[in-house]
């Protein structure tokens, strides 16, 4: 199927399924392509003429939310790819549209070049390893100021984001801390507040890991907040459990508890029992530490 300019297509997909799209864009001409996930985290493959390949996008912004794949024309058709990340995925929805057709600027080349390092580093970091994490790191940190040198704050949010979730996972808390604390005034910027919940959870995380639970705790009432107005139940489940989490360790156990029980309705009513099992895990250390040991095992039952 063909994407013609300024046409929205709109699509269900599910794990094991991928569409196929056809992109003309003649040489020396820019267009924006996005795609819209609504309840599906994909991957976009883009070749080119030849059977030369780009870097496979796939955003740190799960299963909603903006894929954006900046193009330059080629001298024949581009060919895109849309797959769910996850191979076992349930149904959900997608939305692409490709912008007006217009001379690409060195402005236009330098927002691609950024995204296709972004785009390589991400996939670094998704491999896990310490080589990976070490390279994603470094190539997230170059695309973040890419995109801040393009005012793209968005984008450098999300980079910066990545940036933390590669220095946490080889351990660098304190410059993980650095990092997100950096990109949530790049996401405030871009009114992205689907990235504000997601950089203030990870705040939450990292600021109880270090031990300040009362910072802990502002960024999980403001995460809180956020979902709410979202009617992001997901999220909001996890910011409570966060929050409890915080209260806890500042010895606030019946606000703690509190914040549980909110935390395990919203799992219970949308049937994710492995989170409703870390929540019941958290709320049986809190009754423990008050001698309430029949309850703290009836939680861990």
């Amino acid at each position: 199927m063909a994407l013609t300019p300024n046409t929205l297509v709109e699509a269900a997909l599910k794990g094991g399924e991928r569409h196929l799209y056809r992109i003309d864009l003649s040489p020396g001409r820019f267009a924006d392509l996005v795609v819209e996930q609504r309840g599906i985290d994909v991957v976009l493959r883009l070749s080119g003429p030849a059977g030369r390949q780009f870097p496979e996008v796939d955003s740190p912004n799960g299963e909603l939310g903006p894929e954006p794949l900046p193009l330059l024309g080629a001298p024949g058709p581009l060919h895109l790819e849309i797959c769910p990340a996850d191979p076992r995925a349930a149904s959900g929805h997608y939305a692409v549209r490709v912008g007006a057709v217009r001379a690409a600027t060195d402005r236009d080349r330098a927002h691609v070049a950024a995204e296709r390092g972004f785009a390589t580093a991400e996939r670094l970091r998704r491999l896990g390893d310490g080589a990976a994490l070490k390279a994603a790191a470094k190539g997230t940190e170059e695309a973040a100021a890419r995109f801040l040198d393009l005012g793209e704050h968005g984008r450098a949010g999300d980079a910066l984001y990545s940036l933390g979730r590669a220095l946490g996972s080889l351990g660098e808390s304190e410059a993980a801390l650095v990092a997100f604390e950096k990109a949530l005034p790049e996401a405030r910027a871009a009114g992205d507040r689907r990235a504000q919940g997601r950089l203030l959870s990870s705040l939450v995380g990292l600021h109880n890991a270090l031990g300040h639970p009362d910072r802990a705790q502002g960024c999980a009432r403001e995460a809180l907040a956020l979902y709410r107005s979202l009617g992001d139940q997901r999220g909001e489940a996890t910011a409570l459990n966060n929050l409890g989490r915080s209260q806890a360790d500042l010895g606030l156990a019946e606000e703690a508890l509190a914040s549980y029980d909110r935390s395990l309705a919203l799992w219970q009513r949308l049937g994710m029992r492995d989170h409703e099992g870390l929540t019941l895990v958290n709320r049986a250390n809190v009754f423990g530490g008050l001698g309430e040991l029949q309850r703290a095992l009836d939680d861990l039952d």
